[in-house]
């Protein structure tokens, strides 16, 4: 396995009642005592980057050893389909050398069951369900040609640039559902005592605000139960106690979040419940300050898309210690699972080792930030870049004005060096990449592509 390097560690077991444990990794000794009901707890100290290291538990009678742990940089990588996308059904895999295998980037994947969400459940499946039964139990591997064959791409693409960067041990732990709702992924009281979400506890199954994939899924999978109290997989708060409470406290160093596919339709609820989710996520990992990246949704022949992907943007700067990472130039005009999954994972990694690790060097997408109306020209300015430009050298494409904030047309965009120029005298709104599928082009000077966004110009 791959432990946090820097954090505290909470060990946990079980042993004969008031029987007497002793722990020891690192060259350090904790002594504990079972309770009288066999619970025992131990904190170890903080490990130096590195090992192998070796863990021995004793009791009087018994003794348990872990060996080859090391302990590095640890991300716990979650979301829907496009986070769970095996690196094997991604470009570039026939690329690594069938040789590959790097002993410090372990992987662990939770898997879950496999179902088929078009059919209907049988009596057996609806009770394992019900028992939480979902996710399989995770194994560490060393990633490797074989391993990572069935491992999320963009978590795997993501770990090995760390890895390169950072030169220690790189954990990564997946942890997604395709198709998942973020509303199954969190804790059923935090949707409890909040007062917008909290409704949607009630009656799963008729809500007005699921995805009609997800309201399907639903339908089809329980036809055969009439039990009011059928659980399922996409239901509010079901992934995170099926999921999520089993791993809470592992010490990570952050999360990686690549979702929203399953809740485009209702973005102004999704801008309430992803940061409930962020807040819930670090509750229960009792750190406030855990780094949250995600993606934002790629190019896809949607009509809703083009707002959600607004809103993801703006949701950057509303939950703190956040990131944004841009995929509309990697997506597919009819395929939901773009397979340049490299990118992705490239680009999460840059937002880390920039933001988390303080490496100033990397990259990060151009972000609008404000739009004022002076001497009749519109001027958008840009942070994260000294100078604009477009990946492919022609004119900006995809620049909408409005002077009505309803109606828009399009608009010439002149760069100049982090800013834009546009000839308006009266417009109060300007939007980019406002299609479904956009071939938008603006682009940074290290050539991450700009968000689709609209603003209010002042």
């Amino acid at each position: 396995m791959v432990l946090q390097h820097d954090r505290s560690i909470s060990l946990s077991g079980m042993a004969d009642r008031n029987e007497p444990v002793e722990v020891s990794i690192a060259e350090r000794v904790y002594a504990t005592k079972a309770s009288a009901t066999g619970e025992w707890n131990v904190q170890l100290e903080p490990l130096k980057s590195g090992g192998p290291y070796q863990l021995r538990v004793t009791t009087p009678d018994d003794s348990v050893v872990l060996r080859n742990i090391l302990a590095g940089e640890v991300w716990l990588c979650s979301g829907q389909s496009n986070m769970e996308w095996s690196a094997g059904n991604s470009d570039g895999w026939d690329e690594i050398p069938s040789s590959y295998s790097d002993e410090l980037l372990r992987i662990n994947n939770f898997k879950h069951r496999q179902v088929n969400w078009n059919e209907s459940w049988d009596s057996l499946t609806l009770s394992e369900i019900n028992n939480l039964e979902f996710f399989e139990k995770g194994e560490w591997m060393v990633a490797s040609r074989e391993t990572a064959d069935d491992f999320s791409a963009v978590a795997w693409y993501f770990g090995r640039r760390l890895r390169a960067e950072l030169g220690m041990p790189v954990g990564l732990i997946e942890l997604a559902v395709g198709g998942s709702p973020a509303e199954a992924w969190i804790e059923r009281k935090a949707l409890e005592v909040h007062p917008q979400l909290v409704d949607l506890l009630y009656d799963y199954r008729k809500s007005e605000y699921q995805d009609k994939w997800v309201k399907d899924a639903i339908a089809s999978t329980l036809q055969l139960t009439d039990n009011p109290r059928q659980r399922h997989p996409f239901e509010p708060a079901y992934l995170f106690e099926a999921g999520i409470s089993k791993l809470a406290g592992f010490p990570v160093r952050g999360f990686l979040w690549y979702q929203g596919e399953s809740n485009a339709n209702f973005p102004e609820l999704y801008e309430v419940m992803l940061p409930e989710m962020v807040r819930n996520w670090r509750d229960v990992w009792n750190d406030a300050q855990l780094p949250f990246y995600y993606a934002q949704l790629s190019s896809l022949n949607r009509p809703s898309w083009p707002a959600f992907r607004d809103s993801q943007r703006r949701l950057a700067g509303v939950i703190p210690f956040s990131g944004m990472v841009v995929t509309t130039d990697v997506g597919h005009p009819t395929d939901v699972h773009p397979r340049d999954k490299k990118s992705v994972g490239e680009r999460f990694a840059d937002l880390a080792l920039k933001e988390t690790y303080g490496k100033g060097e990397f990259r990060r997408s151009p972000e609008p930030y404000k739009a004022e109306l002076k001497n009749g020209k519109i001027i958008i300015s840009f942070r994260h870049t000294w100078k604009l430009r477009t990946s492919d050298g022609l004119p900006v494409r995809e620049i909408e004005i409005s002077s009505t904030g309803n109606y828009y047309i399009p608009a010439k965009a002149v760069i100049s060096r982090n800013r834009i120029m546009i000839e308006s005298a009266d417009a109060v709104s300007v939007r980019y990449g406002w299609k479904p599928y956009s071939e938008g082009n603006l682009a940074g000077e290290s050539g991450l592509p700009v968000a689709t966004f609209k603003l209010k110009i002042n």
